[in-house]
Parts: structure tokens; sequence; C-alpha cells
């Protein structure tokens, strides 16, 4: 029986099912923008606090899966290093800022 980490590493391998992670985080953070900038008009305030910080967790968790995945798919491929280490770099600095 695989394990989770083997599939999400089969996931990585995926294109298609690696944009999707990139894009349903990207979706996560634009919500997440959204509700914080209507928090101040809406009469619950705390609640959507709350809520648009579950939101941001759960996008920049995704985005940040993806672009690992999408780093370490290609491994044994010797075109695109430079871009591999740009998505480890930007996974690390979005690591670091958004969680």
């Amino acid at each position: 029986m695989p394990t989770m980490g083997e599939k999400l590493w089969e996931i990585g391998k995926s294109p298609p099912q690696n944009l999707t992670f990139l894009v349903f985080g990207l979706f996560s953070l634009l919500a997440a923008l959204l509700l914080r900038s209507y928090g101040s008009y809406i009469a619950a305030g705390a609640a959507v606090s709350f809520v648009a910080a579950a939101l941001g967790g759960i996008g920049a968790f995704f985005v940040v899966v993806s672009l690992f995945l999408g780093a370490f798919a290609g491994i044994g491929e010797t075109s695109g290093t430079g871009l591999r280490i740009a998505a480890l770099i930007g996974a690390v600095v979005l690591l670091v800022i958004l969680l």
C-alpha cells in the first residue's frame, strides 16, 4: 500500500495535477486577501478575520507544496535546472513569509 509521501511524489510528476495544486493555492490566497480587505465592512469582523487567516494558511500550503513538487519532479533531467532552483527558492521564501 503506497504511503502519503509516495502518493504526493506521484502527483508531483504529473504537471496537470501540480498545476491544480498551484491554482487552488492561489485562489485560496486571493479569497483570503479579499476577505481581509472587506473585514472592516462586515459586521462579524473577528469571524471573517479567522476565516481569512485559515484560507491564507491553506493557500500558502498548497502553493508551497506545488513549488516543491514541481522542483523535484524533473530531477533526472538536465534542462531547467535554473527553474528548479528558482522554484525551490520561491517555495522557501513563501514558506517563511506566509506561514
